[in-house]
């Protein structure tokens, strides 16, 4: 515990100034970072994710139910800060930032790893590697996207882009490296 206030220290130029005690319970000291964690306002659901994930790893929790109970947030929450916690590095790296991981994601991301990891693995890997990422709305979309039809053995070079959409919608479609193709809207819709 305490390592970002370490590596704070060290960038900043701050002498550190720590207190190295002995642990004789690894269970109560996790459970006390993750309280303290709890408390932070920038704390990001892929970082509570992955230290959740840890507390289950090191079988500091056996179950979800428990948890819940144990650090206050609702099951169904508990099970999304996992599949977070759980994303390969490779598709973290294709997101601006690991904090733009939201609950939301983890339903889609989670599927279309399961449904073709190498698809959304490769996917991640090119958006990884791209100058400027795409938002993380349209990370998701993209990583769904090439699970889906490349289950279906297709590569897809184009979107299509109604002609109302959001200018950053074609952008980020572009700087992703697809054609997009513009379709003309009804008075429908």
């Amino acid at each position: 515990s305490g390592h970002r206030r370490v590596r704070a220290c060290l960038e900043t130029g701050h002498p550190v100034r720590a207190v190295v005690t002995e642990c004789e319970d690894e269970r109560k000291a996790y459970l006390e970072s993750l309280a303290e964690n709890e408390l932070r306002e920038d704390l990001s659901p892929y970082e509570r994710g992955r230290k959740i994930e840890h507390g289950f790893q090191e079988k500091y929790f056996r179950f979800e139910s428990e948890a819940s109970r144990m650090i206050g947030v609702d099951k169904s929450d508990v099970n999304k800060l996992r599949r977070l916690g759980r994303l390969n590095p490779r598709i973290v790296a294709a997101f601006p930032s690991s904090s733009d991981l939201q609950f939301r994601h983890a339903q889609p991301l989670t599927d279309a790893v399961t449904s073709n990891p190498q698809a959304v693995l490769a996917e991640a890997d090119r958006i990884a590697g791209l100058e400027q990422k795409p938002k993380a709305k349209e990370v998701v979309a993209l990583l769904v996207a090439a699970a889906h039809f490349r289950a279906l053995g297709q590569k897809r070079t184009k979107v299509l882009v109604p002609d109302s959409a959001h200018g950053t919608n074609p952008a980020s479609a572009a700087m992703s490296g697809y054609d997009t193709v513009t379709i003309k809207s009804t008075p429908a819709g």
